[in-house]
């Protein structure tokens, strides 16, 4: 920026060239106009905005368990959050717009809890056979977290709903059965976390997807 006493400014308003000359106080002004405006609608704005959105709309889907799972999370940032931005923070990498503008969600590495209790490590299994759903895992072998709190959400895409048990059952039990609405013969994605009663303390999301039997 520069200021101008003589003629020259004195005569000149508006802009001229690359330069814009304005009055401020009793001084001319002549400022350089922006090299460029921000387009605030690209497509790639327009992608991450969708992108947003999506996951935004997957946390109020997975809400009950995301209020449990990600609140240790949204409380211990150095800026407070809810739960569902907690949740949204954690999985963006795991939503993304393709080349043809459509949503590609990857729902088995979906995070629904974040903590640092131990988990089932890799034992989660399951098996479905028309609308009886059997989730199994093993427990472990520290005796004293068995009284933990299961969390599972299930998802079955034929009716494109969420279905959830909230600490139903506990660490030792090792299985649970769910009757699914209706029998599915698409895969189905299975989410568990645990919940320390006492201190609150969650652990890692462990997901599975399990393919029906006919």
């Amino acid at each position: 920026m520069a200021t101008y006493t003589g003629s020259i400014a004195g005569k000149i308003k508006g802009d001229l060239g690359d330069y814009t000359f304005q009055g401020w106080k009793s001084l001319k002004v002549i400022r350089r106009k922006p090299d460029h405006y921000n387009d605030a609608n690209t497509l790639v704005q327009q992608n991450n905005r969708a992108k947003f959105e999506i996951l935004n709309q997957l946390g109020k889907m997975f809400q009950p368990l995301v209020n449990v799972g990600m609140k240790t999370k949204a409380n211990n940032t150095a800026q407070p959050m809810t739960t569902r931005n907690a949740f949204v923070s954690v999985n963006k990498d795991n939503v993304y717009i393709d080349q043809n503008g459509d949503p590609v969600i990857y729902y088995p590495q979906l995070e629904l809890s974040a903590g640092s209790l131990e988990d089932i490590g890799n034992g989660l299994t399951g098996t479905a056979v028309g609308t009886a759903l059997r989730i199994t895992w093993n427990k472990g072998t520290d005796t004293s977290r068995v009284n933990d709190k299961m969390y599972i959400a299930v998802r079955i895409e034929e009716i494109a709903a969420l279905i959830d048990s909230i600490a139903a059952t506990t660490r030792e039990s090792e299985t649970f059965e769910i009757v699914l609405p209706q029998a599915s013969t698409n895969p189905i994605n299975v989410w568990v976390f645990l919940r320390d009663p006492i201190t609150g303390n969650v652990s890692p999301t462990r997901s599975v997807t399990i393919t029906p039997t006919p």
